[in-house]
């Protein structure tokens, strides 16, 4: 009995593991879950109904299944819960423009661009033509542009500090 025990957590241990990869993949890519997954999902959202992420994940496969009430009610379900999510701004906007809605999308589109500028979400948007990026001559940390030509740069100067104000006291 206790092999048998071993052996059914070995494999719950398994499957948790594959069903979590597979849900950090979908968070993280605009691949849409595996569509088996929503009872899952649905199941996890009853137990914590403030998992943005989860919400959100469930929008996507009902917006990959073409049922765009469903998707509509979860990310805006997502969107309640976490208002500043560059992710479902980005996931409900393009729902909304399957859906013919434009300037609603549109609206979600500059949130994306407002939470997360320098976000793989704002750059698509960007790459569609659907927001503007602004191109201010920033670059990277710990440089700056200076010179009217812009081709000269100039390394800047940090210092670290403590927020207990212990490196301000002359010992």
């Amino acid at each position: 009995m206790q092999n048998l025990e071993s052996s059914f957590t070995t494999r719950a241990f398994l499957v948790l593991g594959t069903l979590l990869l597979s849900v950090t993949f979908a968070v993280a890519s605009d691949t849409p879950p595996d569509p088996s997954l929503l009872p899952l999902l649905q199941q996890m959202v009853q137990e914590d109904p403030q998992a943005a992420d989860t919400w959100r994940l469930i929008g996507r496969i009902h917006r990959s299944q073409g049922d765009h009430q469903q998707a509509l009610d979860a990310f805006q379900q997502a969107l309640t819960i976490q208002s500043d999510s560059a992710a479902a701004h980005h996931d409900l906007g393009r729902l909304l423009m399957e859906m013919g809605q434009a300037d609603a999308a549109q609206n979600h589109f500059q949130m994306v661009k407002k939470y997360a500028p320098q976000s793989s979400y704002a750059q698509q948007l960007a790459d569609d033509s659907l927001i503007t990026l602004p191109d201010d001559g920033v670059v990277n940390a710990g440089f700056e542009i200076t010179g009217e030509t812009q081709s000269e740069i100039e390394q800047t100067a940090y210092e670290i500090q403590t927020f207990d104000g212990a490196d301000d006291l002359d010992l």
